[in-house]
């Protein structure tokens, strides 16, 4: 039974205090399998004259010390804001912190050192705490994150070992030794696997994890998967995936695409539905019926994206928009790219996304429907909630195999218009003789195109 400080078990129930105890928790898990696997490594890689066999093993015992320090280190904070524990002198916080670094460092067999618990106990632990950690008063991102996306205790660690080698730039050295590759300053997916595993690591018995990790972390990390070698792929979060779990601002959406991206959900009021009921009730239909691709088509200002917001609203989501107009006019690769960090925003930030601007000329047609069965696979393949917006139908039986609903906005009926006029018109002043009646009979506007118009016509004024 572990009795040290860090994986204590009468704290198994204790609640994190923040999103950094959390993530320091999970990176000693990382630090104890790294502290075993490189002091393996150690009487394997030894000459007859002591010294190390090649020329990037002499950085073994810098890299060994690392994580001892980062271990002992955090240790060391964990007793300053702890109270002692009770009983017998010597027998107290310093001392468990001592018998452990002392198993840690002591010698044996390559692998797990005497007193180390099992990296399934330590992952088990940490999940625990978060589990009982009120998530409303002190957000866990990364524990959210695994919890979303089903992420296995190897995926997880694997997650971990990336975050830690993006966010220390000190552990440089510890994974080229890990990966016995000078130029490999992150882990791969192999790599990590055989820290996970130790003296147990054999290629046919992890395969199963790691394929099935490289498959759970695919939303997440920008990986450039070797076709034949697919194990070796690195691991390594970018800047938006450390600014969203770590950064002051995790709703900013990917700085890399912002000319592309926009946020449709701003939180603020939304104005009433005045027009388009029945094609907000058809849409709830579809989504309770399991339909996730919905595709809006009518006329400028006939309320498209208004009636996303609405929807989202209801179940309490974010929609992130991407102007397709702009987008496609990319090449492949680069599109290809974008819509994987499209799909990444939605994960992150719990949304749905709607691909707008959407029209082509017929020379260009068979790219526009490459690139929206390409947009439509690539977006459902993650479980989300796609809408499509445009003022012409578009002809989704001929790009997609996916199930959809298709909804036309029309234009508002004459009462409906009425109403819209007078509820926009309240915040303006109006000469005597204008009948706003009238007007709704007169002009066929669009909600959009009425809201517009009293803009345009204050600005005249």
């Amino acid at each position: 039974m572990l009795t040290s400080r860090l994986f204590a078990p009468e704290q198994k129930e204790k609640p994190f205090g923040s999103h950094a105890e959390y993530a320091d928790y999970l990176f000693a898990c990382v630090d104890v399998r790294l502290e075993a696997y490189i002091a393996g490594m150690k009487p394997l890689l030894l000459n007859e004259g002591g010294g190390y066999r090649n020329v990037l093993y002499p950085d073994i015992e810098t890299a060994h010390d690392l994580c001892q320090k980062r271990l002992t280190d955090f240790s060391a904070t964990l007793a300053a804001c702890s109270p002692p524990a009770s009983g017998p002198a010597g027998a107290g916080p310093d001392a468990e912190t001592e018998d452990l670094f002392a198993a840690l460092a002591g010698e044996g067999a390559p692998g797990t050192p005497p007193g180390t618990p099992p990296i399934g106990e330590m992952l088990a632990y940490v999940e625990s705490r978060a589990q009982v950690t009120d998530h409303a008063a002190v957000p866990l991102p990364i524990h959210t994150l695994s919890r979303k996306l089903g992420l296995t205790p190897f995926s997880l660690f694997c997650f971990a070992a990336a975050l830690l080698s993006a966010t220390q730039t000190n552990y440089a050295v510890i994974f080229q030794i890990v990966g016995q590759n000078a130029s490999l300053t992150a882990p791969s997916l192999e790599s990590a696997a055989r820290v996970y595993r130790g003296p147990e690591f054999s290629l046919t018995a992890a395969a199963g994890d790691m394929s099935l990790a490289l498959e759970q972390l695919a939303p997440l990390l920008d990986m450039n998967v070797n076709k034949t070698m697919p194990f070796s792929t690195v691991l390594s979060p970018d800047k938006r995936m450390l600014d969203f779990l770590f950064g002051a601002s995790p709703l900013r959406l990917d700085e890399k695409y912002n000319r592309f991206f926009s946020l449709l959900t701003d939180g603020e009021e939304l104005d009433p539905l005045l027009a388009g009921e029945s094609q907000l009730d058809a849409l709830r239909i579809a989504f309770a019926g399991g339909t996730r691709v919905f595709s809006l088509y009518g006329d400028e200002g006939s309320g498209r994206r208004f009636t996303i917001r609405h929807f989202c609203a209801e179940r309490r989501l974010n929609c992130v928009g991407l102007d397709c107009g702009k987008l496609f006019a990319y090449d492949f690769a680069f599109v290809e790219k974008a819509l994987w960090a499209l799909a990444r925003e939605c994960v992150l930030t719990d949304a749905c996304c709607c691909l707008a601007h959407l029209g082509y000329r017929e020379e260009e047609k068979e790219k526009f429907f490459g690139y929206m069965d390409l947009a439509l696979s690539k977006l459902t393949e993650n479980k989300l909630t796609v809408f499509t917006s445009s003022q012409e139908k578009l002809p989704l039986k001929e790009i997609t195999r996916l199930d959809f609903a298709q909804f036309e906005l029309p234009a508002p009926s004459g009462l409906e218009r009425e109403e819209l006029w007078r509820y926009y018109a309240r915040p303006y002043e109006f000469e005597s003789d204008v009948d706003l009646v009238e007007m709704a009979a007169k002009f066929l506007f669009t909600p959009g195109k009425i809201k517009n118009a009293l803009k345009m016509g204050r600005s005249l004024a």
